[in-house]
This record gives structure tokens, C-alpha cells and sequence, in this order.
């Protein structure tokens, strides 16, 4: 379902025409009633009046992003972007999983590598590698 932008800026314009008049047209009252042009009851029908076409602006406003949500979630685009945000969670998945066994690879062959220099060439420097090699090892493993 395609969104008609047309339809609306129309209904924004005219929700915002309505705000507009209604405003002017209070104004007009507010300072004809100062001059003591009208009575207090006429203003008081002009304000009556300037509270229900605010409600109809507001109700406009609120039809038209109401509508337009529902149109931009029936969207085609929007399906086909949520399918393929799931597929990227999936891979991204695969992914992490995929790394972490490759840390683990790697964590071995660095710990085999070291206690073979460590048997190689004792030492305490030697000893120390392969010992740090296999707590980095224990740490790939339990994160």
C-alpha cells in the first residue's frame, strides 16, 4: 500500500487552516470585546467556537498520523525490511557462535604452542607463557 503524501499534506494544511482561522478569529473577538464592541455572551459563543475547531485541528492531526502509521506498517517495504533485519539477526548469530570457536581454535594452538617452548626450553618465562596461554584459553572457553 502506497502512502499518499498528497492526501496528506492536504489534511495537515487544512488542520493547520483551521488552527489559524480559529486563532484570528478569537483574536478579532478578543479585541472587539476590549472595545466593548460586543457583549461578553457573543465572545463567549466565539470562544465556544474557537475550542471546537482547535478539537477538529487536533482530531485532523491526529486521523492523519494515525492513518499514515497504519499505512507505513502495512507497507511492503517495511515487511521486507523487518524479513531481512530477522535474516541479519540469525547470521549475525551464526557469527558470534562462529567466532567463539575460532577463539577457542586459536586459544588451543597458542596454549600448544607454549607449553611446546615451555617443554622445549624450561624456564620460569616459558612456564608463565603457557600458564597465561591457558587462562586465556579458560577465559574464551567460559565467555
Amino acid at each position: 500500500m502506497a502512502i499518499d503524501s498528497d492526501s496528506l499534506t492536504e489534511v495537515l494544511q487544512l488542520a493547520q487552516t483551521c488552527e489559524d482561522l480559529s486563532r484570528a478569529a478569537l483574536g478579532v473577538a478578543q479585541n472587539l470585546l476590549r472595545a466593548k464592541l460586543i457583549a461578553q455572551d457573543v465572545f463567549d459563543q466565539v470562544f465556544g467556537d474557537y475550542g471546537v475547531a482547535m478539537q477538529k485541528a487536533r482530531d485532523l492531526y491526529y486521523q492523519a498520523s494515525h492513518t499514515l502509521a497504519q499505512q507505513i506498517a502495512q507497507s511492503r517495504d517495511v515487511k521486507t525490511l523487518i524479513a531481512r533485519t530477522q535474516s541479519l539477526n540469525q547470521s549475525l548469530a551464526r557469527l558470534q557462535k562462529t567466532e567463539h570457536v575460532l577463539t577457542i581454535s586459536f586459544g588451543v594452538v597458542a596454549l600448544v604452542a607454549a607449553i611446546t617452548t615451555a617443554v622445549i626450553t624450561p624456564g620460569s618465562a616459558t612456564l608463565e607463557g603457557a600458564f597465561t596461554a591457558a587462562r586465556t584459553l579458560e577465559g574464551a572457553i567460559v565467555s
